[in-house]
């Protein structure tokens, strides 16, 4: 990700990189097909991608955010490589201490990919930090550095359902009621 501050804008270049490591052996004459999405804040502006459209759009995104998705080239196994690149701006924030934060918010199932991070300040000043996607992440930016921090999802406290009564039966291997 590179994160270039230009005045009262904040421009994110989000590059996806995969890479194939299947082995020939399995299946010499197959692709992997990749079906790719990012979801920003609704606004970010300027937005672009490098993918192919999708064939038929996905239902609306979540109240306060935009959705940018398609397909990429498909990729051969054995090492094929595809990056998909999002671009887009968002306003910079007016604040007394020149900092911002981004809350990115991992996708499930993910485990550890890495992630790369470049700041650029407008002002003539670059910075790197690396980590993974374990879990969400914060990413602050300063005047004088990066960081990428752990994130710390939204707590929420759901209401109980409750449907044939508070125990769990069991009649040949079906769930009868249950309690959340």
């Amino acid at each position: 990700m590179e994160l270039t501050r230009n005045g009262p804008t904040l421009h994110h270049k989000v590059t996806v990189d995969l890479v194939n490591n299947m082995p020939y052996v399995y299946h010499p004459g197959e692709y992997y097909r990749a079906y790719v999405r990012l979801y920003v804040g609704n606004t970010a502006s300027s937005t672009s991608d490098n993918l192919r459209p999708v064939k038929y759009p996905n239902p609306a995104p979540l109240a306060g955010t935009r959705l940018l998705d398609g397909w990429l080239p498909d990729v051969r196994g054995y090492g094929g490589h595809a990056q998909a690149v999002f671009e887009y701006d968002t306003p910079w924030p007016v604040r007394n201490n020149g900092q911002d934060q981004i809350y990115w918010q991992k996708q499930p199932g993910t485990v550890s990919d890495t992630v790369d991070l470049t700041w650029n300040d407008g002002n003539g000043h670059v910075y790197t930090v690396s980590g993974d996607l374990r879990q969400d992440r914060v990413i602050t930016l300063r005047p004088t550095g990066v960081t990428l921090t752990a994130g710390q999802p939204a707590q929420a406290t759901l209401p109980s359902l409750s449907l044939g009564g508070p125990e769990l039966r069991k009649d040949a291997g079906m769930v009868r009621g249950f309690t959340t």
